[in-house]
């Protein structure tokens, strides 16, 4: 790291010595110490390379020779993101060669545009050209060398030509016909010129290859995919490092937009640097102090116009009633309307004339005040500049030069030299040519006319002035153009949008034939010219750019011979999409683009711009008033993109109000409204200072000394405040992006071509495989083999290395912000809370089962009903034998337990460090999969081979809308019609009694004034929401006609679910509780209409209306609300025979589902019996739920015991309402409906991705009230991997197609950009959340439905990727690994005593010694690997956090051992693994597992013979296999010695159990029901995890010894 990587080359002497000896003996009057400091500065040959000429040696600097440099690799000390198996779009091998060529066409040009190829002449060859041009000059002119002189001017007259240019000297054309200089077809060109400018057919063959990428689909793929992931990466690494770059140094810390680092203003222009109130100061203070001064001579009159007579023709008698309106000094802006806009344009500046010529005459350069009026505002800002001690800010004056007069530019040097501008070391000149200028517009002020008819003289008057100028700089002529060059940077054109009129044309046109646009041409006069003439008269932006960089790279060439600084090339881009032109041009040609207005429209160019390293300047308050509103500027995005961008202020006197620093106000603005990072503003002003001209030792001074424009090496964090760690990730981001691209043309066996260029000599190009190095080698790539397999043992048991995607690893290189040690123990206890009530094996959780309804009347089930009652005991419904008293459940917590379980819910949630904990992890969730979408977008669509087998349409997945209410389900047309075709063709149907009187339907219309013929939608729902009886005859089953429409217009819903095979639905049918009857009566209705149906699961919905029931009489507490509804129930579930309507109804029920206004506020939550609440006040929302999961929680265990179907609580939750809700969800439910009010709480929402709870959301009904649609957080939800599915709720007053679930899905697809693969997970989720059968699921997910990595994933039926599926699943283990991590990091005891931990026989190993089958479904695996990868012990598994899904080892146990051998024989059915996916040697993959106990017993004992390419491979794994079956060998060994320890343990508890038997005490909890370590933990008055032999105590003491110690 200490060596440099700028090589300078070594040169022969320089000639600058010279020439400054020669300026100070020759002519000591016009020597200024500006002109000798600056040449002796810019130093000697070798010492000023161009600001590209550092990436250009760093460019040769790769591979092996960049090993060489260091023979170790230094690991980051930031968190490093590692993306392995990243191959590219699928279509990037297949445009691979194009990119890679355009590439190599654009270093065709750099590598001589600065003068590469020069060979800086000696001192002796110089002073032999000085002495030949010295004697030249003291003989007489010949009239042949003063003809030579004049062949470089244009075409003059000579009676014009002593007129308007001075006699040239005879030094000065003497050493130009010494050296040969010559005008030849537009380009100069000199004798022994080593460069050779790139031919004009060459640079038009070029230029189409550049539009044949833009034009190209697979280009334009594969570059939207790698800048979307590099700017996605990008913000994966601002939120895992924005603390370590705040802290990288402790003495400096981020300081952002006022950090006392140097930033330069790129590219503002010189008569509009000062902000309006500074420039009316100064016309106010002249008016009033020299109100003589001469501004302009009247072109009328030949008079001298002064200041103070302008103003007083123009009615300005007090100059102090200037405004800044009034002189038009700010354009006027309009909401999403764009004017032009130009301040010395009478017809665009909103003062007319009268500003406009006023502002033309007080900036000019030139006119009878020479300019110092102009001087004087300007000398005060850059001697501010000059002095600033902090915030240092440099600047880029753009000088304007058209080329139209000869004198133009000389007249220009000569006011900078006259005004001492060259003095000033922070501003540096660039001259800026104007592509533009009409010659039928009227002259302005002190403006030169036009000498200019071709495009060849245009050239002329700009270079030959600058040539002459590097030639003679002692010459009394070019002495000023002299200095003004040594104080030049770059020379750039400023465009306008000027449209190409014919196609290219690969002829040259020799520019002294082209006429220039300034010209006066005749009427109608139209010139072909071969493509080089624009709309409009004049040539064409691509003709021009090519021209002015041609006699720019002789000139650098010239100069680079004689040791002096060179130029870069700064064009402008201002034209719009689809015309490229400009854009094309820059990237061929430029060093530094500014505007780019059309680059936000090509991915390929911005590709392109990106990797080349191309510097981009851009003005976001400018755009914002002339072009582009500030929020819509691509400046964040290409800054996201990597690519090389800084801001400028372009013309503060139009849009800033800062007087002193106008680029601090463009920095600010950009910070706050951007959201900018202190880091982020303090990269841009890096950024500014590399895309800047000014020289190499002034960059040392502000970057550091041997800085590097790419990588940390040689940074100075207290010279440029950028920390190595975010220009480490820069360099890594593009050595990546190089390695894959050389990568893939290796792949693609794409040949380099030989030539300039190419990096390969034309006659060594056969047989060398093209390949780019760009970019320097980035050292911090190299990675130890250590971290190689740290990385692999993180993840081997739940990585499925069949499926071959780029997979997204964070290395922490050793350096952590800081351990969450206590936030994470606090929050795997919370948790662990929910298993306590929901995740608890099979007692409270309703299992997917096929039950049929007819199994409890078989005769081989013996049951005696008679020996067994049912009680309510404490409002919880408990079985118990007859004339026994009931004794309350040990699987069911008391009210007294849920309420200090809530209340530790609700301070861990409330927590600030597990609030940032769990906000960090969350948010770095949703980058990660950002990151994965924008890299496997394609790859998850699937290859064409693969579509052809499997259709990965959303269409054909298995959906189910989990949430939908039957009275509001049917769409509002389908209602409608029903209501009309009933009142049309039934209007004689009775539908209710009124005083014993039939009334019929005929009648209740008529009464309520209904015109069925003319009836709206709107009407009927608002005739349906003001007559109760109207919508009880139709939205209910509870009525006189015993729900007879209501059947009707169901069935009618479910109709138009048998259209779509792939549609379902679970419907809700509502009973208040106000009497035990409703159950019957919806039986009835069930079975009489024959409600069943193939599409539709039921569910039965509780509005929690108790406050209404109680204050009707309807109730006279709470208790007998819970005994109406669960009471029928236990009855039917206890003697099914007794009404088996009611059996048939429930063997279709899935589950209950509760209502209740959630925004109205709760009272205080209790431990009131149900029965003693008899307020008329509702319960606390936490109160219901805990009752109604404790009787459902009941029967479901007395149900599963009997064989008969479960049921799920999954209620309304999080809609509206306080945290508590949400609470009770994460405790009670298996799943929520709605949970927007999950956003607001991030360590619930973290607690509900941990546990994978899952939420039916429905956006377009939450636009009620809950949330707008745009806010609402489903995409986020998503995106973090929370189980989230889509519902429609109620479709009657929210959709308005037949297929209303489609149509929630398509409406979010749109809004939020989901692709197809996204709604096929959506759609996934949304059935593994329904209550659906076993056998159902099967059918629509696959036989292994119930395993969540790839293994139980059937691509051809839930038309989920498995890329997506091994995502989710892989980053679900590795941020359950992190948690652990985090709890192993906190617990020295255990660390300390690690061979107690590694001693402890697994729970598996447990239950097979005793003949017991493996747990399968029960969570958190018990033999899960550590962090670093070693087995698992029962002690290690109470630092664990619990787990959702299980590690692939026990899922390969569940698949059983025919599945298992045939993967690994890759003999596999695509029932199975559809897409198993060959690694690069086209061998098939697997992961090796850390305890391979279960893979290695499954394996047959005379396997089929292997194919060929996968022998290595099993060699390799019988290998692995022999050295785990080692350790696990010692590890049972240490385990039975735990195990004796144990027994003693065992009998001391058993021994208690007996004597606390005998003295008849009754013992509750879990005493008698092997409560798992989780409740115990939960229990404990301390609250932190037992570990250890205690551990084993309190799992010995629960009674049946049936988990591992």
């Amino acid at each position: 790291m200490e060596s440099k990587t700028h090589i300078q080359p070594k040169v022969r002497g320089g000639a600058t010595s010279v020439i400054a000896r020669l300026l100070c003996h020759k002519f000591p009057q016009q020597c200024h110490p500006s002109i000798s400091s600056s040449f002796v500065s810019f130093g000697g040959p070798g010492e000023l390379p161009g600001p590209n000429d550092g990436d250009t040696v760093q460019g040769r600097i790769h591979g092996r020779d960049a090993m060489e440099v260091s023979e170790t690799a230094v690991a980051p000390t930031y968190h490093r993101i590692m993306i392995d198996g990243d191959e590219g779009d699928k279509d990037y091998l297949n445009c691979v060669g194009v990119i890679a060529h355009i590439i190599q066409t654009r270093q065709a040009y750099k590598d001589t545009d600065q003068g590469q190829l020069e060979i800086p002449l000696t001192t002796e060859e110089l002073e032999r050209r000085y002495c030949s041009t010295a004697a030249a000059a003291t003989s007489s002119v010949s009239a042949a060398s003063r003809t030579a002189s004049l062949s470089f001017l244009p075409s003059l007259s000579v009676a014009e030509t002593p007129e308007h240019q001075p006699p040239q000297s005879d030094d000065s054309t003497a050493m130009a016909s010494l050296m040969g200089l010559e005008f030849r077809h537009g380009v100069f060109v000199f004798e022994g010129m080593r460069t050779r400018v790139v031919p004009w057919e060459q640079y038009v063959h070029d230029i189409r290859a550049v539009y044949g990428a833009i034009e190209n689909g697979p280009c334009l793929s594969t570059a939207r995919m790698r800048l979307t992931s590099i700017a996605e990466k990008f913000r994966l690494y601002l939120l895992l490092n924005r603390e370590n770059e705040g802290s990288c140094d402790a003495l400096y810390r981020d300081g952002g937009v006022y950090a006392p680092c140097t930033r330069v203003d790129n590219g503002v222009n010189m008569h509009t640097s000062v902000v309006a109130p500074v420039l009316l100061e100064h016309v106010v203070t002249t008016a009033l102090e020299q109100p003589r001064v001469p501004l302009y001579v009247d072109p009328h009159t030949q008079q001298v116009v002064t200041l103070g007579a302008y103003l007083e023709a123009g009615g300005i008698r007090d100059p102090r009633a200037l405004t800044v309106e009034g002189l038009g000094l700010q354009p006027t802006l309009y909401r999403n309307k764009y004017l032009p806009y130009d301040l010395f344009d009478a017809k665009l500046n909103p003062a007319g004339a009268f500003g406009a010529t006023l502002l033309q005459a007080l900036l000019s350069t030139d006119g009878p005040n020479h300019g110092n009026l102009c001087g004087v505002l300007l000398r005060a800002e850059l001697e501010q500049r000059e002095y600033q001690k902090q915030q240092l800010t440099a600047t880029e004056m753009a000088l304007e030069v058209c080329g139209h007069h000869p004198e133009e530019l000389t007249r220009l040097a000569a006011w900078v030299r006259r005004q001492g501008f060259n003095k000033f070391s922070r501003n540096r000149w660039v001259l800026v040519i104007q592509r533009e200028r009409n010659s039928a517009k009227e002259l302005g002020p002190n403006q030169l006319p036009s000498r200019c008819t071709t495009v060849g003289d245009q050239l002329r008057h700009i270079f030959y002035p600058l040539f002459m100028a590097t030639l003679c700089p002692y010459a009394p002529q070019w002495s000023d153009v002299a200095q003004l060059l040594c104080c030049i940077g770059a020379i750039g054109i400023r465009t306008h949008a000027v449209v190409r009129s014919e196609n290219f044309s690969a002829t040259p046109v020799d520019p002294d034939t082209l006429p220039c646009n300034s010209a006066p041409r005749e009427s109608g006069q139209v010139v072909d010219h071969g493509g080089a003439v624009a709309h409009g008269g004049g040539c064409s932006d691509y003709y021009f750019f090519y021209y002015v960089w041609a006699n720019m790279v002789a000139l650098n060439a010239l100069r680079k011979r004689l040791g002096l600084n060179t130029l870069l090339f700064t064009p402008s881009v201002k034209e719009q999409a689809p015309a490229y032109d400009q854009l094309v041009s820059s990237f061929l040609l430029g060093d530094v683009v500014h505007d780019v207005s059309s680059l936000a429209k090509s991915w390929i160019m911005q590709f392109l711009y990106m990797y080349c390293r191309i510097g981009i300047v851009l003005s976001p308050l400018r755009d914002n008033a002339l072009s582009t509103a500030y929020f819509n500027s691509p400046f964040l995005k290409f800054f996201r993109q990597g690519m090389r961008v800084s801001v400028s202020t372009s013309d503060p006197l139009y849009f800033h109000h800062h007087e002193s620093q106008p680029l601090i106000e463009e920095y600010a603005t950009l910070s706050k409204l951007c959201s900018l990072t202190p880091m982020d503003t303090m990269e841009l002003g890096r950024n500014s200072v590399l895309n800047s001209s000014f020289p190499s030792e002034m960059k040392q001074a502000w970057l550091g000394e041997g800085f590097s424009s790419l990588g940390a090496e040689s940074n100075d964090l207290r010279r440029c405040g950028v920390c190595d760690y975010r220009l480490q990730f820069r360099h890594e981001a593009l050595a990546h992006e190089e390695a894959l691209l050389n990568q893939l043309l290796a792949k693609a066996g794409i040949m380099a071509p030989g030539g300039i260029g190419s990096g390969v000599a034309a006659g060594d190009s056969a047989g060398v495989a093209l390949s780019l190095h760009l970019i320097p080698y980035a050292q911090s790539v190299l990675v130890s083999d250590l971290v190689q397999q740290s990385r692999h043992s993180r993840r081997m048991n739940y990585t499925d290395q069949r499926i071959v995607y780029p997979r997204i690893d964070i290395y922490y290189g050793g350096h952590r912000s800081g351990h969450a040690t206590d936030a994470v123990a606090a929050l795997r206890q919370v948790v662990g809370l929910r298993r306590k009530y929901v995740g608890n094996a099979s007692h409270t959780a309703a299992t997917d089962t096929n039950v049929r309804v007819e199994d409890v009347f078989s005769t081989t089930r013996q049951f005696d009903e008679a020996q067994w009652e049912y009680n309510t005991y404490y409002g919880v419904c408990i079985l118990s034998q007859q004339g026994r008293t009931p004794s309350w459940p040990t699987f069911l917590p008391t009210i007294t337990e849920f309420i200090r379980d809530m209340s530790v819910i609700r301070q861990a949630a409330s927590s600030v460090a597990l609030q940032r904990l769990a906000t960090h992890r969350l948010n770095l969730l949703e980058q990660k999969f950002l990151l994965h979408l924008s890299m496997n977008v394609s790859n998850e669509a699937g290859k064409k081979e693969e579509k052809e087998w499997n259709n990965r349409d959303f269409f054909t997945a298995y959906k189910v809308d989990t949430n939908v209410h039957t009275d509001a389900g049917s769409n509002a047309r389908t209602l409608l019609e029903f209501f009309v075709d009933k009142a049309l063709n039934h209007g004689g149907d009775v539908v209710f009694e009124r005083d014993h009187h039939p009334v019929m339907l005929k009648e209740l219309l008529s009464e309520y004034e209904i015109d069925v013929h003319h009836i709206t939608v709107d009407e009927l729902h608002h005739h349906l929401h003001t007559h109760t009886d109207l919508r009880e005859i139709f939205l209910s089953p509870f009525n006189f006609m015993q729900g007879r429409y209501f059947a009707e217009l169901t069935k009618r819903t479910l109709d138009i679910y048998e259209e779509d095979a792939f549609s379902f639905a679970e419907n809700r049918l509502s009973i208040t509780g106000a009497s035990a009857q409703e159950w019957y009566d919806l039986a009835h209705w069930f079975d009489c209409y024959g409600m069943a149906s193939s599409r539709s699961r039921w569910m039965v919905c509780l509005p929690w209306q108790y406050r209404r029931l109680r204050r009707n009489g309807v109730l006279k507490n709470f208790g007998e609300f819970l005994d109406h509804v669960f009471h029928p129930l236990w009855e039917i579930s206890l003697h099914p025979a007794k009404d088996t309507k009611f059996h048939y109804l429930l063997a279709h029920l899935s589950g209950f589902d509760c209502v209740s206004d959630e925004s109205k506020i709760d009272l205080p939550l209790t431990d009131v019996s149900p029965h003693d609440w008899n307020s008329d006040l509702n319960p606390p929302y936490s109160y219901y739920m805990y009752y109604m999961w404790a009787n459902i929680t009941s029967l479901n265990e007395f149900r599963a015991s009997r064989g008969l179907s479960t049921f799920t609580l999954r209620p309304q939750c999080g809609e509206r309402g306080s945290m508590n809700h949400l609470v009770s969800g994460f405790c009670l439910a298996n799943s929520i409906n709605h949970g927007v009010t999950l956003a607001r709480h991030p360590v619930l929402e973290y607690m509900w991705y941990i546990a994978q709870v899952g939420v039916a959301m429905s956006p377009l009904s939450n636009t009620a009230g809950a949330s707008a649609y745009l806010e609402n957080p489903f995409p986020v939800f998503f995106h973090r991997g929370l189980n989230v599915s889509l519902a429609t709720n109620q479709p009657l007053y929210f959709h308005f197609t037949r297929e209303p679930l489609v149509e929630e899905y398509s409406i979010a697809a749109k809004l939020w950009k989901f692709e197809l693969n996204d709604m096929s997970e959506i759609a996934r989720n949304s059935v593994l959340q329904s209550g659906f059968s076993a056998a159902w699921k099967q059918n629509a997910l696959g036989p292994r439905y119930q395993l969540r990595s790839t293994l139980g994933n059937d691509v051809r039926r839930s038309r989920v990727s498995d890329i997506r599926v091994a995502y989710r699943y892989e980053v679900y283990h590795t941020e359950l690994n992190f948690l652990d991590e985090q709890l192993t990091a906190g617990s020295p005891g255990f660390v300390g005593n690690a061979s107690l931990s590694e001693s402890a026989p697994t729970s598996a190993g447990v239950d097979a010694s005793r003949g017991q089958k493996p747990r399968r479904f029960d969570g958190a695996s018990t033999v899960s690997p550590t962090p670093g990868g070693g087995p698992a012990a029962g002690a290690e598994s109470s630092q664990r956090m619990p787990r959702a899904m299980k590690l692939l080892e026990d899922e390969l146990v569940i698949c059983g051992d025919a599945a298992v051998a045939d993967i690994f024989q890759g003999l596999v059915s695509t029932a199975l693994l559809p897409t198993s996916a060959p690694n690069v040697d086209n061998s098939l993959a697997w992961p090796r597992t850390a305890n391979s106990r279960g893979v290695h017993q499954f394996l047959p004992s005379s396997p089929a013979p292997l194919p060929a390419q996968l022998e290595s491979r099993a060699a390799q794994l019988r290998g692995e296999i022999q050295r785990l079956d080692a350790e696990l060998t010692r590890m049972r060994v240490v385990s039975l010695q735990v195990a004796g320890q144990n027994n003693s343990i065992a009998l001391q508890v058993n021994a208690l159990r007996e004597r606390l038997q005998t003295e008849g005490l009754a013992i509750v909890g879990s005493l008698y029901g092997g409560t798992n370590e989780e409740e115990t933990e939960a229990s404990s008055n301390d609250g932190f995890p037992v570990t250890g032999v205690a551990a084993a105590e309190e799992e010995t003491v629960g009674g049946d010894v049936r988990k591992s110690l």
